[in-house]
């Protein structure tokens, strides 16, 4: 999926009103909007990711990741301290999403995964390790079909892609959405 082909609510001061889902950024949307426009990425894009890392706290801090993003350190620049300002975070969040995107030709599946911290093919995570922690699946349907959606994204339900509900045999012939018996590879985005 390429960001041409995304689907997406536009990031109106309705979704920050009072009760609204994203009531949290509602002070950031006019920067949002600015950065947006910059580097030409879907404001709501930049709102989403920045409700379902932090709910919009320009002070959230865990496991050496900064702000409104969550930026892991090595983002950051020298100061940490810069990375919970939310103009600079929002640059540098928005400046790997296009490198991202990039890197993996415009893969906004890919792109997101890579986000939450997963490995090119979403194989395995690279920040948290055990697949137990992540349900990268999770984080997608979260971003694309609820933040993204205008709706929030924690009530999209799960996949639960690695719990022991989802073993798989990568090399026996295994249904697929109805489809024919098929050997497949594992999941490939």
């Amino acid at each position: 999926m390429t960001m041409e082909q995304l689907v997406y609510a536009d990031l109106t001061s309705d979704l920050a009103k009072s009760g609204g889902v994203f009531e949290p950024c509602g002070q950031y949307f006019p920067m949002f909007n600015t950065i947006a426009k910059k580097y030409n990425v879907p404001p709501i894009m930049m709102a989403s990711f920045a409700m379902q890392e932090s709910t919009c706290n320009p002070k959230a801090y865990s496991a050496d990741c900064f702000g409104l993003f969550q930026l892991s350190g090595e983002k950051c620049p020298s100061d940490k301290s810069a990375c919970y300002d939310p103009q600079t975070n929002t640059e540098i969040a928005v400046q790997f999403v296009i490198s991202s995107l990039s890197s993996y030709g415009n893969n906004v599946i890919e792109m997101f995964g890579q986000y939450n911290g997963w490995t090119p093919g979403m194989k395995q995570s690279s920040v948290h390790g055990a697949c137990a922690t992540q349900q990268n699946l999770d984080y997608i349907q979260q971003m694309l079909n609820g933040w993204m959606q205008g709706k929030n994204g924690y009530n999209t339900g799960t996949i639960k892609n690695c719990s022991g509900n989802f073993k798989r045999d990568l090399t026996s012939s295994v249904p697929r959405f109805g489809a024919p018996k098929s050997k497949r590879g594992g999941w490939n985005f």
